[in-house]
């Protein structure tokens, strides 16, 4: 029985990491810039997700000017 409750926290251990390590999306970084601006009242931090946005799509016009 421990030995099941063990593997599985490592299981949900690694799970956790691995989708912690993916590459943020233009969608997710617009998204939270946007709330960071609106809700928060952030401009300083919406403004270094929306440059962390634009040097990531430098080659996509049409997703930068979003």
């Amino acid at each position: 029985m421990k030995k099941k409750w063990i593997s599985g926290m490592l299981l949900a251990l690694v799970v956790a990491s691995a989708t912690g390590l993916r590459a943020q999306t233009t969608s997710e970084l617009l998204q939270k810039g946007i709330y960071m601006q609106e809700t928060v009242g952030d401009l300083d931090g919406a403004f270094k997700l929306y440059r962390q946005d634009v040097d990531m799509n430098r080659d996509s016009r049409a997703l930068v000017t979003k």
